[in-house]
């Protein structure tokens, strides 16, 4: 596939942004639930809730080391792998919570 316009690269760049939007959206949105149906407190659900974010920066912030990664569609690719990564396992972690019905607790 050849890139030879500035619109097909500026709406690639506009669809990985929406993809790692909602993916942070349905991570954040499983690990908060998923925190507050394990912690007694609502901080420890907070802060499960946020670990998608945190760990996304913290790796981001990793591949920044390398000149290749320093970029912004760089980032925004290692930023949309790591929170599909996430994702996928917040939503291992959810799957049975959800068929045993954990959801109407």
């Amino acid at each position: 596939m050849e890139f030879n316009s500035k619109q097909t690269r500026s709406s690639l760049s506009l669809t990985m942004v929406i993809l790692s939007v909602v993916l942070t959206s349905l991570a954040v949105v499983l690990n908060l639930y998923m925190g507050s149906l394990q912690e007694p407190l609502i901080s420890g659900a907070i802060g499960r809730g946020l670990f998608p974010i945190i760990f996304s920066a913290i790796v981001v912030g990793l591949f920044q080391i390398g000149r290749r990664f320093r970029s912004r569609r760089s980032r925004w690719v290692v930023y949309t792998w790591t929170m599909g990564v996430l994702f996928v396992i917040a939503l291992l972690q959810a799957v049975p919570v959800i068929l045993t019905g954990g959801f109407w607790r």
